[in-house]
């Protein structure tokens, strides 16, 4: 029992920092696409 509960801590940590690099990558996109369209 403790090892699938770590197990699911595990895949849940990873799902959240998958979720936070998406974030990351989007807000980067939308940077650069409002840079872009200032110049």
């Amino acid at each position: 029992m403790i090892i699938l509960l770590l197990l699911l801590l595990l895949l849940l940590l990873i799902i959240i920092i998958i979720i936070i690099i998406i974030i990351i990558i989007i807000i980067i996109i939308i940077m650069v696409i409002l840079v872009d369209s200032e110049h």
